[in-house]
């Protein structure tokens, strides 16, 4: 079972993808199976890190989206040797799994306009972790907020908010902080990336740290080697000893650290089918705004939910009894509320009833909203 990892910036440029990278090969050397998922559609570019021919991307993520293959046929298995400049690295001891999005014009440009299932997408993070046995998967987030974005962020067991010195990006990251503590992603760490060594390194983590009152920031430097290779190579393993690398090993270290001994939160399980082989149709469902706008126990109980394909009656009666102790009588209003919102499906009767959450796909449209406003109302 994986833990998952969710790498997010609030906009293009920041080096999200190239951290993502270079965090997968750190996380592997340490002997963890690790998987990292593209989701950046529009600028997609995790496979020039990893030296993957543009021509040998079919079937992609894209594919899978649209229901044109199964998810075990949108991987590529890169071999555990990974080219670097003139030479090839053995990742010892753990293996990377790379699934890029297309890159073809034609395929973006439908993707852009048909949109995708969410729905979709967060079983097929499902059915990867379990069919490639991974011990940690690592999302490479499309920047802002859309859907795509709002439903992967609920999935994860933490939250890699990378942001650089701008002013835009430090309004962005208040609002991806608010968001990540909204979802309750169980841990968040904040990154500064592209740091001037002008700047007094010391100076800088206070004046962040007090602007969004957090613990602890990790400030990775601006490298000339890092721009020099072009986007093209994975750092860590050609500059090991690099400033820039042993900062980045140690978020690895971090990561690791988090999760010891901690189960993961997302259990994976077949969707259950209906007497037709598909899921009963439904009108509606839940939006991950809409998530955002639930009353607190609400929005516990469906994210405790989202990270299980589906729960009895009985199963989320202990979790609400050890959670706030609440009665069967009280969880069962609890219930009937999210149905008759359509933000649950259920099959069976009484307390045998099997709970599951209805996300609703929404083709082609992104959260529009006004991020700032529907926080502050709660």
């Amino acid at each position: 079972m994986s833990h998952i990892i969710c790498v997010h910036s609030f906009r293009h440029g920041t080096g999200k993808s190239s951290l993502t990278a270079n965090l997968a090969v750190c996380l592997a050397r340490q002997g963890q199976r690790v998987g990292i998922i593209d989701t950046d559609f529009q600028a997609p570019g995790i496979h020039t890190l990893f030296d993957v021919d543009p021509d040998h991307l079919d079937p992609a993520l894209n594919y899978y989206l649209w229901g044109d293959v199964n998810p075990d046929e949108a991987v590529h298995p890169t071999d555990l040797w990974l080219t670097v400049g003139d030479g090839q690295i053995i990742l010892m001891g753990g293996g990377i799994y790379l699934v890029p999005t297309s890159l073809k014009l034609s395929e973006m440009t439908r993707l852009l306009h048909q949109g995708y299932d969410v729905v979709r997408l967060q079983q097929g993070i499902l059915d990867l972790m379990n069919r490639l046995r991974l011990d940690l998967l690592l999302i490479d987030s499309h920047p802002a907020w859309d859907e795509g974005a709002l439903a992967t962020m609920g999935m994860v067991d933490i939250a890699i908010v990378l942001m650089c010195l701008d002013r835009q990006d430090f309004q962005g990251t208040a609002v991806t902080l608010d968001i990540t503590a909204n979802l309750e992603v169980p841990h968040t760490l904040l990154v500064v990336n592209q740091v001037l060594s002008s700047y007094d390194p010391q100076m800088v983590r206070e004046q962040i740290m007090a602007t969004y009152n957090i613990a602890d920031v990790t400030l990775l430097p601006l490298s000339l080697k890092m721009a020099l290779m072009g986007g093209q190579g994975i750092f860590c393993l050609k500059y090991p000893q690099d400033e820039l690398a042993q900062t980045i090993a140690g978020i690895a270290q971090t990561v690791l650290t988090l999760i010891q001994g901690q189960p993961p939160k997302f259990k994976y399980a077949p969707l259950p089918s209906t007497a037709t082989g598909t899921r009963p149709p439904v009108k509606s469902g839940l939006r991950m705004v809409d998530l955002l706008e639930m009353p607190p126990k609400q929005r516990r109980l469906v994210r405790w939910l989202m990270r299980r394909p589906q729960a009895s009656f009985t199963e989320i009666a202990t979790y609400a009894a050890q959670t706030w102790q609440q009665s069967e009588a009280e969880v069962q209003t609890l219930l009937d509320t999210l149905r008759q919102q359509q933000y649950l499906t259920t099959r069976g009767e009484g307390t045998r009833q099997i709970y599951q959450v209805n996300l609703a796909p929404k083709p082609g449209q992104s959260a529009i909203i006004n991020t700032w406003s529907k926080l502050e109302a709660e």
